[in-house]
């Protein structure tokens, strides 16, 4: 075989090379941050994840909303956690929820409030404090 003196990328020209690496570190981050490095993983959120519950009495908040008891299982963030990092950990920021009513608060690919997280949103608004810090 050929060896490779001209610093190319196995027969691939340097955008594709660049592209490639590009994905491939993509990857690597989005896999550490899911696995090791993801605030899900942190005593807080699990402390205050634990807290809401209570709060709600493990019980869906938004099932209740019809006379329905449903055993929540998922703490979601009204105001998603990518949008507002810094009320991740803020109480009146958390529902708890079933499984069911946590798939229907934002699209799964696009990661954008549904109209059922939207009514969410209008229904817990951030306190005035939080939003200075913000706007």
């Amino acid at each position: 075989s050929k060896e490779n003196t001209t610093g190319e990328c196995a027969g691939f020209d340097s955008l594709t090379c660049y592209y490639i690496l590009l994905q491939v570190v993509q990857w690597a981050a989005f896999y550490c941050w899911r696995n090791y490095m993801s605030p899900y993983k942190d005593k807080r959120w699990r402390s205050k994840r634990d807290t809401a519950l209570r709060r709600d009495k493990y019980e869906c908040r938004n099932c209740k909303r019809f006379g329905i008891t449903t055993t929540a299982t998922v703490v979601h963030h009204v105001w998603f956690l990518r949008d507002y990092p810094k009320w991740w950990l803020c109480l009146w920021n958390l529902i708890s929820l079933c499984e069911k009513c946590h798939n229907k608060m934002h699209n799964r690919d696009s990661d954008i409030p549904t109209e059922l997280g939207e009514y969410w949103q209008d229904k817990i608004k951030p306190p005035t404090s939080a939003t200075k810090k913000y706007f």
